[in-house]
């Protein structure tokens, strides 16, 4: 008996230990369709350019209309430059 409690325990601890990717990933692209948060991310990736404001950010993520899903998780424009963040 006390080998079958062990082994449901073990069942349990699996259970909890799932990682939802889609919670991690809404997050992630709920937070930077904001603007004042993707450009503290342009910046943090180009700390060189200091002259960019959220005026220069254009967002184009693309979505998929059949299922309402997205493609990329996340894509902007700044100037000529096309930044696509991806999960792999």
């Amino acid at each position: 008996m006390a080998g079958q409690k062990n082994d449901a325990a073990a069942g349990e601890e699996k259970e909890e230990r799932v990682v939802k990717h889609t919670v991690k990933d809404s997050v992630f692209t709920s937070l930077f369709k904001e603007k004042r948060y993707l450009i503290q991310l342009y910046r943090a990736l180009h700390p060189e350019d200091t002259e960019t404001t959220e005026d220069d950010l254009k967002d184009v993520t693309v979505s998929n209309v059949l299922v309402d899903d997205i493609y990329n998780d996340l894509g902007f424009t700044v100037g000529t430059t096309i930044m696509l963040l991806i999960e792999v």
